[in-house]
């Protein structure tokens, strides 16, 4: 009889602890899909139109379509988001961005032998350096000495590719600065945040479905849409993006 009651309370104390971590466990999971929801709106504002000089932002019907869009966009298969299809999105982004550096690289390459020159860095920087200085809404042309520091400094700037400072950047030159830089390491970073992530995942299929990652992406909007007026405004935008 003893050892039945031990038995029974044991197993009422295992229950009492699977109950009360559930909750818990789901908890973390939305507040992680709600943080999500806000550092795509904050990166990405634009896109979802919720940065604006209006006082009422876009409505929320507007912000919810656009991440349905980009759910569509990522989803692969055509049967829910895995973590391969995340694996494929942040890939291509990493393309995107190597690909965008090296573009800029050939721009520079004014004679396109595959060699940039410190002649050319100064042809190709010229027009910037020259751009006339804004103050009060009036513009203010640039000295001489000005436009000359500023051009050194942007040809300087380049030439850090120069590896073996015989003052030209080779292709292989190039990339292999533009894979070590900070910068696009950062860039590659941030864009792979905005991957969707498995938390939306609410049954633990491995797999994101349309409907469970719009029950997300609903309850996160409402969360941030603390007036429930139907829109973010500035004020509920950045008080929840201060908490992050």
């Amino acid at each position: 009889m003893r050892n039945t009651t031990l038995s029974l309370l044991i197993s009422a104390f295992i229950l009492s602890l699977m109950i009360n971590s559930a909750p818990a466990s789901d908890e973390n999971r939305q507040s992680s899909v709600e943080s999500w929801v806000l550092k795509n709106l904050a990166n990405n504002g634009g896109y979802y139109r919720v940065r604006s000089r209006e006082t009422k932002l876009a409505p929320l019907s507007s912000i919810r379509q656009k991440f349905l869009e980009y759910f569509d966009q990522s989803d692969y298969g055509f049967d829910g988001i895995t973590a391969e299809d995340i694996e494929i999105q942040n890939q291509e982004r990493s393309r995107n961005s190597f690909a965008s550096s090296l573009s800029v690289w050939f721009r520079k390459d004014i004679d396109q032998d595959l060699v940039v020159t410190k002649s050319e860095l100064e042809i190709f920087h010229q027009k910037k350096a020259a751009i006339a200085i804004r103050s009060n809404r009036v513009f203010i042309a640039k000295t001489r000495e000005q436009i000359i520091q500023i051009l050194n400094e942007l040809v300087a700037r380049d030439l850090v590719m120069d590896t073996n400072k015989d003052k030209q950047i080779t292709l292989d030159e190039a990339v292999a600065s533009i894979k070590q830089n900070k910068n696009h390491k950062r860039y590659n970073r941030r864009r792979h945040n905005r991957s969707i992530t498995m938390d939306f995942d609410i049954d633990k299929n491995e797999r994101v479905e349309r409907e469970e990652y719009l029950t997300g992406i609903n309850n996160a909007l409402l969360l941030i849409d603390e007036n429930k007026d139907g829109f973010i405004s500035e004020p509920e935008f950045r008080s929840k993006t201060n908490q992050m």
